[in-house]
C-alpha cells in the first residue's frame, strides 16, 4: 500500500484511513521497483539519456537494451528517430554502422551553449543489435559505477521525473528521502513546465466535521499496470499533489492566481502564459482565504474568503487590470454576505451569480451595482461544457444540449451506468476533454437512518458525437474514491494543469 502522506497537513485533527495503513517496506533503490514501473519510466524519457542511465546498474542496462522497452515506447507513443550511417573502415573486413547521439544538457548553462553530438557504433544503448563491438562510451573507463539511480545529479533525475506521468509519483516517492524531496520540489514543477509535460489535476475542497479547517483532496488515477483503472482521492499535501491548487483566472495572455490555503492573505499572483515564474499583482484590500474570482469585461471580481461580520464593504472587490487598482463592491447585506466558502460564480447575461452552500444564492449586476437574492440551482443538476457542448448529469441520466434543436437530449451508451441511482451531491467537470462525474452515496445503504458514513464516487466518461447527430458516451472507469462522515460538506472543485 502506498503512503501518500509525504507532508502532514498542519490543520488535520484525525488522520485519514489511507494514512493509518502500514505501507510495505520502502525499496532500497529505484532499481528495486518492479521492472514494469522502470520500463514505463524509461519509455517516457528521451533516448539521449540512455547512455548515462545505463551506468546505474546491470539491471538498468539490460532493460534499456531489451525489446520490452521498445514495445513500451511504442505503446506510450514516445518513439524517436535515429540517424544512421554505414562506413567501410580499412582496418575492418565488414562495413560498420554508426548512429548519431546528441548529448543531453545537464545544466541551464549547457543548455544555452551549443549542443554536442557524437557518432557511436552499433550496437549501443541507443541502438541495440546483435553485433559484438562495444560503443565508444562503453569503452571509456567511467568512474566507479554508482550504487543506484540516486547517485546521478539532481538535474538529470529532475529531467527524468518531468517526463514521467505524475500517477507514478506516489510509488516513486518510496525510493528514498532524496527522491521524495525532489518529487515535492518546486524545481520539478518548473521542469515539467519547460518540457511541456504538465498534467491536469482534479481537486475538491471538503469541510469534515472533525476538522476546524477545510481539507483539499486530489484525484489520483493509478497507473495502468492492469486493464481496469482505479482512482482514489488523496489528501493534499501528498507525493501526488504537493500543495493546494491555486484558483486561476486567465485575462488575455496573463494568468492570475489566488492561494487557497491558510492563513488569509491579500496576495494575488500573476504570470505570462509562457512564463513559469509568478510575480505579485496589486494586493487586495482585504486578506482572504479560499476566495473565488471571475473575469468580466477585462476586470477581475473577487468574492468571499473573509468573515461575514467584518469588512462588509470589502466582502467583494474588483481589480481594474489596466489601472492596476482595486475598488470595493457594494455591501450585499447581512442575508447575502455568506460566511461559508463560496462554491462557484456563474456569469449569465452580464450578471454574476454567486453559488454557496447556504439557504440563498445571490446575483450581482455590475451595471446597476446592486445585489439581489436568486433561487438556488436545482439539487443534483450539475452542468459543464466539454468541447463546445453543454452536459448535465442527474440522478438517472446524462444529458447533452443540442443548440440546433434548443433541447436537452440523452447521451447514448450509458444505460448500465445510469442504473446506479445518483442522489445527493452531483458534480460534473471537464477533465482532459472528458466528462468527470462525482456523486456520493451511503456507505451502507441498508442502514439509511443509522449510517454514519458516505462514499464519494467518481466516473470518467469519454464522449463522441457521431454522424447521425447523437452523442455517445463510454465509461472508462467508475469506483468509490473516498469514504467520509455523512455530515461532510462539499465546498468546491478545481481542475488545473501542473
Amino acid at each position: 500500500m502506498i503512503d501518500f502522506s509525504v507532508q502532514a497537513a498542519a490543520s488535520a485533527v484525525v488522520e485519514p484511513r489511507w494514512k493509518k495503513r502500514k505501507p510495505n517496506p520502502s525499496p532500497s533503490s529505484f532499481s528495486s521497483l518492479p521492472d514494469v514501473i522502470i520500463l514505463n519510466c524509461l519509455a517516457c524519457i528521451s533516448k539521449s539519456y540512455y547512455p548515462i542511465l545505463s551506468l546505474v546498474s546491470k539491471t538498468f542496462r539490460s532493460l534499456i537494451l531489451s525489446r520490452k522497452l521498445n514495445h513500451t515506447r511504442s505503446y506510450h507513443k514516445t518513439r524517436e528517430k535515429l540517424f544512421y550511417i554505414c562506413l567501410q573502415l580499412p582496418d575492418r573486413p565488414l562495413p560498420s554502422w554508426f548512429t548519431l547521439w546528441i548529448k543531453p544538457y545537464q545544466t541551464e548553462e549547457e543548455n544555452m551553449k551549443k549542443k554536442k553530438a557524437t557518432l557511436v557504433q552499433v550496437p549501443s544503448v541507443q541502438a541495440a543489435a546483435s553485433a559484438a563491438v562495444e560503443p565508444p562510451w562503453k569503452k571509456m573507463k567511467p568512474n566507479p559505477s554508482p550504487p543506484s539511480f540516486l547517485s546521478l545529479p539532481d538535474v538529470i533525475i529532475l529531467n527524468c521525473l518531468a517526463r514521467v506521468s505524475k500517477s507514478y509519483y506516489p510509488i516513486l516517492s518510496l525510493v528514498s528521502k532524496s527522491f521524495r524531496s525532489l518529487i515535492l520540489s518546486i524545481e520539478l514543477n518548473h521542469a515539467r513546465f519547460h518540457h511541456k509535460t504538465q498534467e491536469s489535476l482534479f481537486s475538491i475542497c471538503l469541510q469534515l466535521p472533525d476538522r476546524p479547517l477545510p481539507s483539499w483532496f486530489t484525484l489520483w488515477i493509478q497507473p495502468d499496470q492492469i486493464e481496469k483503472k482505479k482512482a482514489t482521492l488523496v489528501q493534499v499535501p501528498s507525493s501526488y499533489a504537493s500543495r493546494e491548487p491555486l484558483f486561476l483566472r486567465r485575462v488575455g495572455s496573463d494568468i492570475y492566481a489566488l492561494r487557497q490555503r491558510y492563513p488569509p492573505s491579500q496576495v494575488m499572483l500573476v504570470r505570462h502564459n509562457e512564463n513559469v515564474l509568478w510575480s505579485n499583482a496589486p494586493s487586495m484590500t482585504v486578506a482572504r482565504v479560499n476566495p473565488v474570482a471571475c473575469v468580466l469585461h477585462g476586470k477581475i471580481y473577487v468574492f468571499g474568503g473573509c468573515k461575514a461580520n467584518e469588512s462588509a464593504e470589502s466582502w467583494g472587490e474588483v481589480l481594474d487590470i489596466k489601472a492596476r487598482t482595486w475598488e470595493p463592491l457594494p455591501d450585499p447585506g447581512d442575508e447575502l454576505r455568506f460566511s461559508s466558502v463560496i462554491r462557484k460564480i456563474e456569469i449569465t447575461q452580464g450578471k454574476l451569480y454567486v453559488r454557496s452552500n447556504e439557504e440563498k444564492d445571490s446575483v450581482y449586476d455590475p451595471k446597476t451595482r446592486k445585489w439581489k437574492a436568486t433561487p438556488k440551482a436545482r439539487e443534483g443538476d450539475s452542468r459543464c461544457m466539454v468541447g463546445n457542448i453543454y452536459y448535465a448529469c442527474r440522478a438517472k441520466s446524462c444529458m447533452w444540449y443540442d443548440k440546433e434543436c434548443n433541447e436537452w437530449k440523452q447521451v447514448k451508451g450509458l444505460s448500465s451506468f445510469n442504473k446506479n441511482y445518483r442522489s445527493g451531491l452531483i458534480e460534473t467537470v471537464n477533465y482532459c476533454g472528458k466528462l468527470l462525474i462525482m456523486w456520493d452515496k451511503l456507505a451502507q445503504p441498508r442502514l439509511r437512518r443509522n449510517c454514519q458514513e458516505k462514499t464519494i464516487c467518481c466516473a470518467l466518461v469519454a464522449l463522441e458525437k457521431r454522424q447521425n447527430g447523437q452523442v455517445w458516451g463510454k465509461v472508462e472507469w467508475s469506483n468509490g474514491v473516498l469514504t467520509v462522515p455523512s455530515s461532510y460538506v462539499f465546498l468546491r472543485s478545481s481542475v488545473i494543469r501542473t
